[in-house]
């Protein structure tokens, strides 16, 4: 008997196994790799998505920062304004599209395959990997919008 690391189960092809138990680990490091690229690129094309998007509809809210200027409000006030709806409604929003996919996920997995279609949805405050990163990702998605709208002029030159 030994201890072994648990992160290494998974994806040690050179695990030391009775050949009685007839489990091997099935992971590849390379694919993981792999899909991490292809997950990081999509977020930062996702984002830089929402940030033209979002800055192209700046016009519409052309009256609401105005008043807000002509009634006091500062410019470092308008961009935490903005900041803040960037992350705190887009983290939402994306949990609840990423639980509304989750059963399209799980019948695209094999019946019978690794993980025989249990996609488990990870609580997003138990993670705090994915709190950072929701919050980064609104923070730099949102930024473009709120820079823009804050460099708003009310007042026709």
């Amino acid at each position: 008997m030994y201890l072994q690391p648990m992160l290494s189960i998974h994806l040690d092809q050179d695990m030391d196994l009775p050949n009685e138990l007839g489990y091997r680990p099935t992971g590849n490091r390379t694919y993981l790799v792999i899909f991490g690229v292809i997950a990081f690129f999509i977020l930062v094309i996702a984002s830089i998505n929402f940030m033209n998007l979002s800055t192209a509809r700046s016009l519409s809210r052309a009256k609401e920062v105005s008043l807000r200027k002509v009634m006091g409000s500062g410019r470092k006030l308008l961009i935490q304004q903005f900041l803040v709806e960037s992350v705190f409604l887009g983290a939402p929003v994306a949990r609840a599209c990423t639980y509304a996919g989750e059963p399209a996920a799980a019948s695209l997995q094999q019946p019978g395959g690794h993980g025989s279609g249990d996609v488990g949805c990870v609580p997003l405050a138990h993670d705090p990997f994915l709190v950072v990163l929701a919050i980064l990702v609104g923070l730099l998605s949102g930024a473009i919008r709120a820079f823009v709208l804050a460099s708003f002029n009310p007042s026709p030159p």
